[in-house]
């Protein structure tokens, strides 16, 4: 009965090895999705800073008519 009991327990062990295994990789994922998506946030930011500098730069400078 002890042995059952005892190949039962360690049969559950493998389980919950098994799936802690995989929440630490979902875990992993998802962070990994997260800074992907704030990279691309930040570099989308970065290219929209460029475009307004570069077309403030090239405007001709107004001038006022008194």
């Amino acid at each position: 009965m002890a042995r059952l009991l005892e190949l039962e327990l360690a049969q559950k062990r493998t389980v919950w090895k098994n799936t802690k295994a995989r929440k630490k990789s979902l875990r992993s994922l998802a962070f990994l999705l997260v800074f992907i998506i704030l990279a691309a946030c930040l570099f989308g930011f970065f290219m929209a800073y460029t475009r307004m500098t570069e077309e403030r730069q090239n405007r001709p400078a107004a001038t006022s008519h008194r």
